[in-house]
């Protein structure tokens, strides 16, 4: 999900994108599971052209886990395990500056990919979400998350 001036961090900036202003937003990732055990859980993402990420992440003790690559863009979570019915949680922030008309027409975030390893299964789990065009309501106890 995507957010503009959260519970989380102090978003700027204008929205809907104005050439030339730069917007802050945050971008939430809840991974849920509801079967076996599962580990080495990753979730990644790569950051549409232009976007950044703002080096902030809650909770603070997540921040080691998450990685990421300038020359790609690349946002990569390590999750680690995850028992049944467990779910984990984070919130990273990330900023944009549109330079032209094309560009107030990117996603917020695009597709992300989760994976794991079933420990009972011994089978590696993928799910991929669809790219994000539009915020969410400040509700981080509803919906399924990434």
């Amino acid at each position: 999900k995507v957010y503009h001036h959260n519970e989380f961090f102090q978003d700027l900036g204008p929205l809907p994108f104005v050439m030339g202003q730069t917007t802050d937003y945050t971008i939430f990732w809840q991974v849920s599971n509801f079967c076996n055990e599962v580990q080495k859980i990753k979730a990644q993402t790569t950051l549409p052209q232009g976007v950044w990420f703002k080096n902030q992440s809650f909770p603070e003790d997540e921040k080691a886990n998450l990685h990421y690559n300038s020359a790609t863009n690349q946002l990569t979570w390590d999750v680690g395990q995850l028992d049944p019915d467990q779910k984990a949680n984070l919130a990273f922030q990330v900023s944009f500056t549109p330079q032209n008309q094309n560009d107030l027409e990117i996603p917020f975030v695009n597709k992300a990919s989760v994976s794991g390893v079933d420990r009972w299964t011994k089978e590696t789990i993928t799910n991929e979400i669809p790219a994000i065009r539009h915020l969410s309501t400040m509700s981080v106890n509803s919906g399924s998350g990434l």
